[in-house]
């Protein structure tokens, strides 16, 4: 099953690469890059479908570009908590089915603070992203200035835009593969702090040149790979 899981991996990488270079992060307006930016917030222990369909329901509201203006705390907060409560309808596995967003509470306190300490303090995501020197910088200082954005999606947001292909997002999928093919050995479900983050992320880069991969085609490739062997039952 292991070999079979990485030659799916190399298979489907030489689709994403193609994709991958065509996003070009200073063709993003700042609207673009906030409303990617909550995305990747929005995306930790959701399914795929839903935050695609929270994230749409926000802007079309005009909630995300309110957030860039409104910096009173309470109102903010309660105005993004309560569209995150409307139930949508999402397709998942072929199925419509109306679905609420879960945390509510706690993504509007995390998107609030988030706001603030960006917008509020005079400066933008594009001066943040100019304003590092390398992409593990740029990385941190993302994660410095937000509140709920950790590592793993300030990672997501940066590979999105096309910032940098060399940070990994080491969600669940990409963990499983990685014990799956003997780079861990055991399934790691969560990870504790940025420094066992780096270490993960370098065992995966390691990985990523015997393969001949940049580390954001690799990822997204496995992610994809990961949800339908689960689908499937094979993983």
């Amino acid at each position: 099953m292991n070999i079979l899981l990485e030659k799916s991996v190399v298979q489907i990488a030489e689709q994403v690469s193609r994709f991958e270079r065509t996003r070009q992060w200073q063709n993003y307006s700042e609207d673009e890059l906030w409303r990617e930016f909550i995305a990747c917030n929005l995306g930790s222990r959701v399914k795929f479908e839903l935050t695609k369909a929270t994230i749409s329901y926000l802007d079309s509201r005009g909630i995300l570009k309110y957030c860039r203006t409104e910096f009173n705390n309470t109102d903010l907060e309660r105005v993004i908590s309560d569209s995150l409560r409307q139930p949508l309808t999402v397709e998942i596995a072929g199925r419509c089915i109306r679905r609420k967003y879960p945390f509510h509470n706690l993504k509007a306190r995390h998107i609030t603070r988030t706001a603030v300490s960006i917008y509020g303090s005079g400066t933008s995501l594009v001066k943040i992203l100019k304003m590092g020197r390398d992409p593990l910088e740029t990385r941190n200082l993302l994660v410095s200035k937000s509140v709920g954005i950790g590592p793993k999606q300030a990672s997501l947001f940066l590979r999105n835009i096309g910032y940098c292909t060399d940070l990994a997002v080491l969600d669940v999928h990409v963990l499983r593969y990685m014990s799956f093919v003997g780079l861990l050995p055991s399934i790691i479900k969560t990870v504790q702090n940025i420094r066992q983050y780096e270490m993960l992320e370098n065992l995966l880069r390691a990985y990523s040149y015997k393969l001949s991969l940049s580390m954001g085609t690799l990822d997204i490739s496995i992610w994809i790979v990961m949800r339908v062997a689960y689908k499937g039952g094979v993983a």
